[in-house]
């Protein structure tokens, strides 16, 4: 589904398109739907109410995209890609939503992984592998690491083909974004647990 609120007088541009899951055999196919509306038009609804950036100053734009990134009949993969704009301040991240689809409810993605400081330091030797130095995650202790991986708002956690995407959303004074690594030794069954 799509949302959109283009308003070039006031400088407002938002374009939300979003996943709607369709189904006979999804129990709560209802409530997912809700859910994931909710959470795809946040930035619509409640960033106002939630946020410091309340007033959105002379210029708000949102764009998000959303992917199915991995689609069985036990697990659903769904990430939305997400860029906010306001005058000076922008911010893009990654948002994934996993779905249980054999029995209809969303998954806390905190629960999918078991993460402390080894696997911090493990994820850093295959980031460096996989993507480079990056800056910002030289700058981190393991301990500093594994609470970021675990925490609800910058955790990236979402399966493909290939096996499981793991990462974070961070930001800095100066920069901001995602990244992720590639787990492909990591089980699917987490419909099981």
């Amino acid at each position: 589904k799509t949302y959109t609120n283009e308003d070039p007088e006031n400088e407002i541009d938002v374009v939300i398109n979003y996943l709607e899951l369709k189904g006979e055999g999804i129990p709560n196919v209802e409530q997912l739907n809700e859910a994931l509306e909710s959470e795809a038009l946040y930035y619509v609804e409640d960033f106002a109410k939630d946020s410091v950036y309340a007033e959105y100053g002379e210029s708000y734009e949102v764009y998000i995209t959303t992917y199915v990134t991995y689609n069985d009949e036990d697990l659903i993969s769904i990430v939305m890609d997400e860029y906010v704009a306001m005058d000076d301040y922008y911010h893009i991240d990654l948002y994934p939503i996993n779905i249980d689809i054999k029995n209809g409810v969303i998954l806390d993605n905190e629960s999918i992984l078991q993460i402390d400081e080894k696997f911090a330091e493990e994820f850093r030797e295959r980031n460096n592998e996989q993507n480079g130095n990056i800056d910002y995650l030289d700058s981190l202790s393991d301990e500093q690491l594994a609470e970021q991986l675990q925490d609800e708002y910058s955790m990236i956690a979402y399966y493909t083909p290939l096996g499981m995407e793991v990462g974070m959303n961070y930001s800095t004074d100066t920069s901001g974004g995602w990244l992720t690594v590639t787990y492909k030794d990591y089980e699917k069954n987490v419909c099981d647990r």
